[in-house]
């Protein structure tokens, strides 16, 4: 009675010099997990200047060694970073926090919101949205470290009474394309796949509406910033995003369609994406000049913004489905995905004076394509097994990130699983990449805390080879 008293008392005062307090809201729900791994990438971490050596090209800057060779660092860029660090170690993957206040079944005004926090290495996925830990721009820029943190959602939701009753989401969500997801735990494999870490965003940041025709029926359609996983596109302009490219606005419209079987145990679901003017990012490339390869104009990819974006219209479009056969009595699921799109960016030389590279590159339209196919069978109560074959092409002025050039990329997965108790499991993966660059050395490490284009000294067609074990607790 005392407690009470007293917050009675100081919820009065606070009121009093005008700073409203409110009950606790009902209805809030709170979930998330924690992912711990330990994960080996069959590549050498360079160590005591033990760095291959290469002829450097024209006007490199870079590092060198005592024989004058341009030292090329590797890493392997069709990969999401944290799934490609060199050598082995231990990872802090998330920890993932989410808070929701979800609209209820009844077709009425009503509202309410979600926000999610992810601290960890997958605060990389967000790139350039996340903010990293304390380190040294080598070793952590690219979020590494196990105190970067990203706010991966964070939006409004509302309900207005029209026909079976129309959403409204004004904020921060991710994206309605791709058959992977941010969170880990959900997929059927550990690694994230080829088209989520290369030719998908993973967060747009504007506003939906949300319309569910039937049981069986959902559609989408919003409009959002002109860049991938940012609140504003375009390059950076005295520390920020003005959603500028070129002085013209950018802006990303998009439509989603998803269809659900009546018995729940099949999903197709279509995204169509075009920006106008442009995005960025992605950061596209710069093709070589006279078709004379150059080290210089790499992509950024889907993670960083780039120099040589235009305003020329962008599209994108991804269809994914699932399916649970009923004969196999749910021990058995199957996906596909299938992505592609084109950056119709103008053929013009980009002059070293403006890109600030020492040599001229030339800028120009760009296409890709990838394709996924899923498979998870239930072979116990606790034990699962998944598998993912996935393929990756783009052309010149690639969107893929670390590539100058016309690049063909697979990798197959197997993913063993283990449901040891409630809300946990154990992962054991197998991975294998392979095609034209899928390891490159680069002038500096891949991840260049500059944001400028990196130096791509050489390259491998692999294979390169991955294992991983992974410990998740949901929530």
């Amino acid at each position: 009675e005392e407690k009470n008293k007293q917050i009675e008392e100081l919820t009065k005062k606070l009121e009093d010099q005008g700073i409203p307090v409110q009950a606790n809201t009902k209805g809030i729900v709170l979930s998330g997990y924690v992912d711990a791994s330990y994960t080996y990438n069959f590549i050498n971490a360079p160590a005591f200047n033990r760095v291959p050596g290469f002829v450097p090209p024209p006007g490199y800057v870079g590092p060198t060694n005592t024989a004058g060779f341009a030292q090329g660092y590797p890493a392997i860029p069709g990969r999401e970073p944290v799934d490609a660090i060199p050598g082995g170690g231990f990872n802090m993957n998330a920890f993932k926090l989410a808070l929701e206040k979800p609209l209820t079944e009844e077709n009425r005004w009503q509202a309410g919101f979600r926000a999610d926090l992810i601290v960890g290495q997958d605060a990389v996925v967000g790139a350039p949205d996340a903010i990293t830990g304390l380190g040294v721009p080598f070793s952590s820029w690219y979020s590494f470290n196990t105190s970067s943190f990203w706010l991966e959602q964070a939006y409004v939701i509302f309900r207005a009474p029209i026909g079976n009753g129309l959403d409204i989401k004004i904020g921060k969500f991710v994206d309605p394309a791709g058959y992977e997801v941010v969170e880990r735990p959900v997929n059927l494999d550990f690694t994230y796949g080829l088209l989520f870490a290369n030719l998908l965003p993973t967060t747009l940041t504007g506003m939906q509406a949300i319309y569910r025709w039937d049981d069986q029926w959902t559609s989408r359609l919003g409009i959002a910033d002109g860049g991938f996983n940012v609140s504003r596109g375009g390059m950076e302009y005295f520390g920020y995003l003005n959603n500028m490219i070129n002085n013209n606005d950018a802006y990303l419209l998009f439509l989603n369609s998803q269809w659900e079987a009546k018995g729940k145990n099949a999903t197709l679901s279509g995204t169509l994406m075009y920006g106008f003017n442009g995005v960025n990012p992605p950061g596209f490339g710069a093709s070589p000049i006279n078709g004379v390869a150059q080290p210089y104009g790499i992509a950024q990819g889907i993670r960083g913004e780039g120099p040589f974006n235009q305003n020329n219209a962008f599209f994108l479009g991804d269809v994914w489905g699932s399916w649970a056969p009923k004969f196999a009595r749910d021990r058995l699921l199957l996906g596909f995905e299938l992505t592609g799109g084109f950056y119709n960016n103008n053929v013009t030389v980009v002059p070293g004076a403006i890109s600030g590279l020492p040599v001229d590159l030339s800028s120009g339209p760009s296409n890709w394509y990838g394709a996924a196919l899923h498979m998870k069978y239930q072979i116990t109560d606790i034990i699962s097994i998944a598998q993912r074959a996935d393929w990756m092409e783009s052309g010149w002025n690639s969107i893929l990130a670390g590539h100058n050039a016309p690049t063909d990329i697979w990798a197959y997965t197997a993913t063993l699983a283990f449901d040891l108790a409630d809300n946990f499991m154990i992962r054991l993966e197998y991975r294998m990449d392979w095609g034209k660059g899928v390891l490159g050395y680069y002038g500096f490490p891949f991840q260049n805390p500059t944001g400028s284009p990196t130096a791509l000294l050489g390259t491998s067609n692999g294979p390169v080879y991955f294992v991983g074990l992974e410990f998740v607790y949901s929530f």
